[in-house]
């Protein structure tokens, strides 16, 4: 087994919080940056000390490079797929920020590309490494959410003010934020999907991607199947189990937004509401005589989030700016160099990928069908 991997980082606006997690990993060797844009690679290259001959301006010099072992794209949604396939068709390793892709062929076409490679992918989910998700699936570990019942996320931005190739993103294709940590905690893959859309996007934003919405709401009826043995079951696997997720992408007033709530017999989260507000805990009383209270049986204690690390190398987890992509980036390298497969695996990929693509494939069908249904009434 190798000690050290060498390891690419393509696409730099994206990627700027890998980075110092990368070069203080005692495990990752060389680094190279790769950018479309001169003057990005050139500033991100001498902040980190990164050699000249080891700055790329695209993929393709990457792969020619032949200096690495594995790439980590940070690249825009629309190259994820064809950049994953690339990856693997030369090799290397390949580590790629949400989603995979979005469509279901492309999904499988990296699935295809990352078996004939025999390499390790590694799906950068950020949302399955904060301390919340931590909290709760030790809490659930332990028993002490008792039985999950429902789940909501949520994830809110405004993408009018991203650079251009977000604009008309279909908001369910960037909804692994929410989904993937509810997925993991429920252990458990989606079976059924219902969505709609709501609202209207900014005159020319339909061209990119041909989605008319600014929001979609969907409810995704979870199966029997396992999500995979790193995110085990608590509790009976065909108990009916249902989540909730709302994706708005632009044209409306709101805060930047990404959480999720869940439900249980014993205890409830509840994210916190706004910036700087603390999360809440709600214990089911009802059976306890000191609370007299039937009426709402129920107590809430407000906390924030304990600074839960998981097992990583000194040198990470005494950086001053640690944060979800320093795991991210250790279980990438430990799971190349001990050549097992990562905790957010191909399989782990799809299942957090694919829920928002046929999301929006149900609520550009919904549309269509009360189109054509206005247009029977009308005749």
């Amino acid at each position: 087994m190798a000690d050290t991997l060498n390891i690419a980082v393509v696409g730099l606006s994206f990627g700027g919080g890998y980075i110092p997690a990368l070069c203080a990993h005692p495990s990752v060797g060389e680094i190279g940056l790769c950018d479309l844009n001169e003057e990005t690679l050139r500033a991100v290259s001498e902040k980190h000390g990164i050699a000249k001959i080891c700055r790329y301006r695209n993929l393709d010099e990457v792969i020619g490079s032949h200096r690495f072992d594995a790439v980590m794209l940070l690249s825009p949604i629309p190259f994820h797929a064809d950049q994953s396939v690339a990856v693997f068709e030369a090799g290397l390793h390949c580590a790629c920020t949400v989603p995979m892709a979005t469509t279901a062929l492309d999904c499988e076409r990296v699935a295809a590309a990352r078996k004939k490679s025999g390499r390790t992918y590694t799906l950068l989910e950020t949302s399955l490494c904060t301390n919340e998700f931590y909290f709760l699936q030790d809490m659930l570990r332990r028993g002490e959410l008792g039985d999950i019942q429902f789940m909501r996320g949520v994830w809110y931005n405004h993408l009018d003010q991203h650079p251009k190739w977000w604009h008309g993103l279909p908001p369910m294709h960037y909804i692994t934020h929410p989904l993937a940590p509810m997925l993991a905690l429920a252990g458990r893959t989606v079976k059924k999907v219902s969505c709609y859309g709501s609202g209207t996007l900014p005159p020319g934003f339909e061209k990119g991607y041909g989605n008319p919405f600014p929001v979609e709401t969907a409810i995704f009826e979870l199966g029997e199947e396992s999500l995979s043995v790193d995110f085990p079951v608590y509790g009976d696997q065909k108990r009916p189990l249902a989540i909730e997720v709302t994706s708005i992408t632009a044209n409306t007033a709101l805060q930047n937004k990404e959480t999720f709530d869940v439900f249980c017999s014993k205890h409830s989260f509840f994210w916190a509401t706004h910036p700087g507000d603390e999360h809440a805990l709600v214990r089911r009383t009802l059976n306890e005589p000191k609370f007299a209270d039937k009426s709402n049986p129920a107590v809430m204690m407000k906390f924030r989030s304990p600074n839960i690390r998981t097992d990583i190398p000194d040198a990470l987890r005494n950086l001053s700016s640690w944060t979800p992509q320093t795991n991210l980036v250790h279980e990438f390298v430990t799971a190349c160099l001990e050549q097992r497969p990562s905790l957010y695996d191909i399989d782990a990929a799809k299942a957090f990928s694919l829920p928002g693509i046929l999301a929006h494939d149900a609520a550009m069908r919904a549309r269509k069908e009360s189109s054509a249904a206005e247009q029977k009434e009308n005749k």
